[in-house]
């Protein structure tokens, strides 16, 4: 079986003749891990919309398990903002995206990503009675539940507190691993990419293009990797990298 499951290549993007993106092109192994990271302004999230199939393909090439991308299609993303349905209770947020399975599977499911979450007592409630960090945790619940080859990760732990955030990182790569989807997170920050990503890509921007690659030496995974002896010299290594990046 080919383990590609999604190829990049030659990839460009403007708005109104201002290039966003320039001869972007990577490929992503199943179940594999990406951090995509970059300063502000390089195209980090255009790249993750157009993986998506939210925006259409300009020029070059995107092939997401052997077809063009379309939104809800072998990938699920998870924006920082939450975007949930006020009108819909919290488990009918995730309910509408399981519409396939029998109705105990689906409140099977609904119930553990809820208590996962740490947010199961609120099952019933609208999602506008939560806080903040709970309509954000909610919103990884949904994407989780689709059971997606593809995770996207638009900054979705940016607006929670340190602990929360950490734990939510973690929460989303353990499920990720049991159930073998690959993951594309973009970031601005190094610490972040660390401890998401067992592969970082770098971008530049004017335009934004892929300007290096780094393969952290991080056995552990998660939270976990700011124990181990490498991570802040390699925290280092990069921060200078970025840095240069986004110099003028």
């Amino acid at each position: 079986m080919n383990d590609i499951l999604l190829s990049v290549s030659g990839l460009g993007h403007g708005f109104d003749a201002r290039p966003a993106l320039q001869d972007v092109s990577f490929a992503l192994n199943r179940g594999e891990r990406v951090a995509i990271l970059g300063p502000s302004g390089c195209g980090k999230t255009t790249l993750l919309r157009l993986i998506a199939g939210l925006i259409p393909v300009q020029t070059g090439q995107i092939t997401l398990l052997g077809a063009n991308p379309a939104p809800g299609t072998n990938s699920a993303v998870i924006f920082q903002s939450p975007r949930l349905l006020p009108w819909r209770r919290v488990e009918e947020n995730i309910s509408i995206v399981l519409a396939h399975l029998p109705r105990s599977a689906r409140a099977a499911r609904v119930a553990a990503l809820l208590a996962r979450m740490g947010i199961a007592e609120r099952a019933g409630d609208w999602p506008d009675d939560l806080s903040g960090g709970q309509r954000q945790r909610l919103a990884l619940a949904r994407a989780l539940a689709m059971q997606a080859p593809l995770l996207l990760l638009d900054e979705p732990f940016a607006n929670l507190d340190p602990l929360a955030r950490e734990q939510m990182q973690d929460v989303v790569l353990a499920q990720a691993s049991e159930e073998g989807s690959a993951l594309i997170a973009v970031t601005h920050s190094v610490d972040e990419a660390l401890i998401l990503g067992d592969r970082i890509l770098l971008m530049q921007a004017q335009p934004g293009r892929i300007w290096q690659e780094f393969l952290p030496e991080l056995p552990s995974q998660g939270s976990a990797r700011r124990k181990d002896a490498a991570f802040y010299p390699t925290l280092a290594t990069i921060s200078e990298a970025l840095h240069r990046a986004a110099a003028p």
